[in-house]
């Protein structure tokens, strides 16, 4: 997760298809994963806009 954050410092809200985290103050808050799921590389879901 820090990788990701680093190599994509706009991206405000990202998922890996288990949780889906929102980045405030450079900190990720993440949801509590699903039941069942098959995590996924991360994956922007949300870039700041410009």
């Amino acid at each position: 997760m820090k990788e990701f954050m680093q190599t994509n410092p706009d991206c405000k809200e990202f998922t890996d298809q288990c949780s889906i985290c929102t980045v405030a103050d450079g900190k990720a808050e993440c949801s509590t994963p699903q039941i069942a799921c098959v995590k996924q590389a991360y994956q922007c879901t949300a870039p700041a806009s410009k």
